[in-house]
């Protein structure tokens, strides 16, 4: 990734960017440990960055920048799928929803729920427990 587009992508995203080759190692597997019989086949899957998006509007310009400069967007949430669904194998950019993890909307006339794309399973349930709702998943 050239300096150009790094400077870009830091006033984006301020502090919430890191081209830290460590943090970007962590970021590239989720929670299993790859079976060695599959690394090397996919070789190196630490993204080049990462960001944290606040909002949709910061979404919406990443996908923009990522589409405009042809950079492979990955996003993540908590990791903890074990079959290699946040691996970024086309390196580019780890989009991290940890900073939008809320409840957007509850609709209860149809039982359902609108939440950002950072939000845990738990924390949705404990929201819709407020109402007397639990999750169901289909």
């Amino acid at each position: 990734m050239n300096l150009n587009v790094k400077i870009q992508l830091k006033e984006l995203f301020s502090n919430r960017i890191s081209f830290d080759k460590t943090e970007r190692k962590l970021y590239g597997h989720d929670i299993a440990a790859m079976p060695g019989i599959i690394k090397p086949f996919i070789g190196s899957t630490v993204p080049e960055v990462v960001v944290q998006p606040e909002t949709e509007e910061e979404l919406v310009s990443l996908v923009k920048w990522a589409a405009k400069h042809k950079v492979a967007l990955t996003p993540r949430g908590e990791a903890t799928s074990g079959y290699g669904g946040v691996l970024p194998l086309a390196k580019g950019v780890v989009v991290d929803f940890h900073r939008m993890k809320n409840l957007i909307k509850l609709n209860l006339s149809d039982n359902t729920a609108t939440a950002q794309a950072g939000m845990i399973w738990e924390k949705l349930d404990r929201e819709l427990g407020k109402k007397g709702l639990t999750l169901r998943l289909l």
